[in-house]
């Protein structure tokens, strides 16, 4: 043994060192190999012998796991500044794979590898990928319960939303992030986030807020003692005082900036300032420096070659020769900065535009929206100064280019928030669109544009109702779609709205690729033609549809079965303010001067009714903007007769709608509900917070006479059993208290709001809010009044009454009460409410009863559709007397 021992213990040390140093040798080889590979620019050749090495794992050696890690490094560095995007992004990828094989552990430096990719594709405007990134890390992050890192994320994250024009959710984020930042003394990236959030508080036009918080940046920026930092504060602060046109304000900040852009050489921020002064000094109206300045920013961003400031020149120079008048010019440069923007696009000539395949792979569309909307502008002036048809041709094309963007921009938006705000943006777009249909008599065009301008969210919301119901899909989605839109309401923090984002799109995607019919039908953007409105409308069945562009014109569009008729009307100076506003106060004031009253009322008759027009009986309205708070019922066609005016109620049964889409669209009922009438009526309140109502139980008296009704009264009628139980009603009757600003309706304990209503699972036909304000809230310019009645049409109830003031109890609930009666005579249900309100004004003894005030608040919005199924106990005991008469007949007739 003791001979043994030392031989094979020899041996062994003998085989092992001969391995060793073989494996040195390969592993040296190896090195050398990769590194004559880099030398030699060989990219793609170290590339393969990398893949080799780690994803085969089977040659004589392995290579040390962060030796392998950093060569793939250096490689994906060196496609990225070679801007070899794609070869970059899958080296970045393998990357994040490797290291969760080697290392699962590590979660912190995985997340860093997601927040590095995702910073990447940022710089890339590769948006989508850049926030699934994002998203990444930060689930990451927040396994490794790293609040510093994760808050940087959500810094990193607010930029690629703001970039995308997502601001409420970049605002969002930010707003959660800065504390974290801030009690972790990241001064400089504190800095940056104030910066970034004053810049979004200026897109969203908050201007006091902007400042605000820039002086905080600026602040920040001198205690680190960076010059750039001041210099982009110094520039945002320039943009802000832009908007707010104080325009001589705006133009020192921006030579501050240039100041000192200039002592440091920065010639990428030099071309911004030059640009920023250019359109200074246009807007105070010295057009050779602004030129100078415009043309020189051009040279500067053309020595760069980044062509999305080379674009911003070139629509920066359109707009001066726009002024100018100029319209050659300026529509050569919007083209050449639309050219700039699409990927293929060639075309030089003006009148040409992208295709939509074109547009979809835009990822600047924020920017090539406004560069459109630039070009028709100019189409339209050239046609305004020269009266050539082929010009106001070519600006039409160009909006209609325009409104496309806008559909791919508004899809791209999943929070409610910046939607609206998309909205708002882009409705100058519909009003030229109009403006130029209308000047070329496209009644066709002009009629789709209307339908675009309008409640464009609500109609999605519609929209994806009637595909749920027509496109077969299985119970157990469409109650998975509902938790993840109610999710999406709920949502309290940035982080927890983003997941729930994330979840919904991959919901979507599931449905578009084992449901096409139901993605097809929720997503089509075609609007409804003329002829398929006619197809429904009854012979003695008109709508008048309205567009106010800006204070100083309407656009009334009128049809009919068998006509369509357009008109424009210049409006009286200072229409809403000096003529509707005070007209709706009048009637919201029963003490009101009764004389002015009227004659403001056949003022307002005569600018929104045509006279060369002939009207039916039956007028659905869809309303534009402030003409939401008009009661159109309360206009008078003729001086009054026996001191009682001659309201349009008397000759017309005018209801309302949100869009000709909304008007058309079909019932989302799919199964039967328990319960004819559900009446919620908390006729008094928890701790005596509002005041008693005191005709409830009146009204519900009336009511079952003619209906079952399940009644939840006092205590019952809790906010929490109107959710759990809106399924089972026909009709939903809530008789209680309710506000406008914010939207919110009054349970006997509780409070809805608007999301409140947007997810209640009902299939209801028709909801009556016997309460105050539940018809008005905020205007929101393209969708209209976000009010508790829209909140249940997107929540799928076909039709509302509703109320534009604050009513009277005792009035409102005998208008009510008779409408019920009404409906037991089958009358169509605005029918039945407008003989409702002409029966309170013929009945009341005293005059001053008669005012508006007390019946006009009321208006139905919505379909038509027959009265709900009676309760008729005389009828079915009859029929159940008649049955049992023929039984025993027929049991005796055979026994014989």
């Amino acid at each position: 043994m003791k001979k043994y021992c030392p031989s094979l213990f020899k041996y062994i040390f003998i085989v092992f060192f001969s391995c060793y140093f073989n494996i040195v040798n390969s592993q040296n080889a190896f090195y050398e190999k990769i590194e004559t590979y880099f030398d030699k620019d060989l990219h793609s050749q170290a590339e393969k012998k990398l893949d080799s090495l780690y994803f085969v794992r089977k040659g004589q050696f392995e290579i040390s796991d962060s030796t392998l890690l950093e060569y793939y490094v250096n490689l994906g560095n060196y496609y990225y500044y070679e801007q070899d995007d794609e070869s970059a992004e899958a080296v970045f990828g393998k990357i994040v794979q490797i290291r969760k094989i080697l290392y699962p552990n590590n979660v912190i430096r995985i997340a860093k590898d997601y927040k590095n990719i995702g910073m990447f594709n940022s710089e890339l405007k590769n948006f989508g990928k850049a926030i699934d990134c994002y998203h990444l890390s930060e689930k990451y992050f927040k396994q490794a319960k790293d609040s510093i890192q994760l808050s940087k994320v959500q810094a990193s994250l607010a930029n690629v939303y703001f970039d995308k024009g997502d601001y409420h959710l970049a605002r969002q984020l930010l707003e959660e992030a800065i504390p974290v930042l801030k009690r972790n003394d990241l001064d400089g990236i504190v800095a940056d986030a104030y910066l970034k959030l004053g810049e979004i508080h200026s897109e969203l036009e908050a201007y006091p807020e902007a400042h605000q918080v820039l002086d905080q940046a600026l602040e920040y920026y001198k205690g680190l003692e960076d010059s750039k930092g001041e210099a982009n504060v110094y520039l945002n602060r320039g943009s802000a005082l832009d908007a707010e046109k104080k325009f001589n304000q705006a133009l020192e900040r921006y030579k501050k900036a240039k100041q000192i852009h200039e002592a440091e050489k920065d010639t990428i921020n030099l071309e911004k300032d030059y640009d920023n002064i250019g359109r200074m000094y246009r807007k105070t109206g010295n057009y050779v420096a602004s030129l100078e300045a415009h043309q020189y920013a051009l040279s500067l961003a053309e020595s760069l070659g980044k062509e999305s400031e080379i674009a911003g020149g070139f629509d920066n120079i359109g707009v001066l020769y726009l002024v100018q008048k100029k319209f050659d010019l300026a529509l050569q440069n919007f083209q050449s900065a639309i050219k700039l923007l699409v990927p293929n696009f060639e075309k030089d000539e003006p009148s040409i535009n992208p295709s939509t395949r074109e547009l979809e792979s835009v990822s600047q569309k924020v920017d090539l929206l406004d560069y459109l909307r630039d070009k028709g502008s100019a189409w339209l002036a050239y046609y305004e100064e020269k009266k050539d048809k082929e010009y106001l041709k070519n600006a039409l094309e160009t909006y209609q280019c325009a409104d496309e963007l806008i559909d791919l921009l508004r899809y791209s938006h999943i929070g409610e928030t910046s939607k609206y705000f998309w909205r708002e943006k882009t409705n100058s777009v519909y009003a030229n669109a109009i403006k130029a249909a209308f000047l070329l008599e496209d009644k066709e065009t002009v009629f789709r544009f209307f339908e675009k301008s309008k409640s464009a969210l609500l109609l999605d919301q519609l929209r994806g109702m009637e595909a749920i119901q027509f496109a077969n899909i299985p119970d157990s989605l469409i109650e998975k779609e509902k938790t993840l839109k109610s999710d999406l309401y709920h949502a309290e923090t940035a982080n927890d709205l983003l997941q729930v984002q994330k979840d919904y799109q991959a919901f979507i995607t599931v449905l578009e690729n084992k449901y096409p019919q139901y993605y097809n039908l929720k997503y089509d953007a075609k609007t409804t033609s003329i002829e398929a409105l006619q197809n429904k409308l009854d012979k003695e069945q008109a709508v008048l549809n309205y567009f106010i562009e800006g204070d100083s014109i309407v656009y009334i569009l009128y049809l009919r079965k068998d006509k369509v008729e357009l008109n424009q009307s210049k409006l009286p100076n200072h229409f809403l303010d000096s003529l509707v506003y005070p007209f709706v106060e009048k009637l919201k004031n029963r003490n009101s001067n009764f004389q002015k009253l009227q004659t403001e009322a056949k003022i307002l008759r005569n600018i929104l009714f045509p006279q060369d027009w002939i009207y039916p009986e039956k007028i659905s309205i869809i309303p534009d903007g402030d003409l939401y708070l008009l009661p159109f019922e309360t206009l008078i066609k003729e001086e009054s007769r026996d001191h009682i005016p001659h309201y349009l109620i008397y000759d017309h049964n005018i209801s309302y709608n949100y869009s000709v889409k909304s008007l058309l669209q079909k019932s989302n009922h799919r199964n039967s509900t328990r319960e004819e009438v559900l009446m919620f009526a908390p006729t008094d309140f928890y701790a005596n917070r509002h005041t008693s109502l005191s005709f409830s139980n009146n009204l519900y008296q009336a009511i079952k006479e003619n209906y079952t009704v399940k009644p939840y009264m006092n205590a019952d009628a809790s906010g929490k059993n109107f959710i759990e139980n809106a399924h089972n009603g026909r009709i939903l009757q809530l008789t209680t208290h309710a506000k406008a600003d914010p939207p919110q309706i009054y349970f006997y304990k509780d409070t809805l709001n608007l999301t409140d209503i947007y997810t209640l699972n009902t299939q209801a036909k028709l909801a009556i809010l016997s309460a105050c304000e539940t018809g008005t809230g905020k205007l929101k310019i393209g969708e209209g009044m976000i009010s508790l009645a829209r909140a249940f049409a997107y929540a799928g109830v076909p039709s509302t009454i509703t109320s534009l003031w604050s009513v009277n109890e005792k009035s409102t609930s005998e208008i009510i009460a008779s409408f019920y009666k009404n409906l037991d005579n089958d009358d169509i249900n605005s029918e039945a409410l407008r003989q409702a309100k002409i029966t309170y004004i013929q009945d009341v003894n005293q005059m001053q009863n008669q005012h508006p005030y007390y019946w006009s608040a009321l208006i139905f919005i919505g379909r038509d559709e027959l009265g709900a199924k009676k309760y008729k106990p005389i009828l079915w005991l009859a029929l159940g007397f008649c049955f049992i008469v023929f039984s025993l007949f027929f049991i005796l007739k055979k026994n014989r």
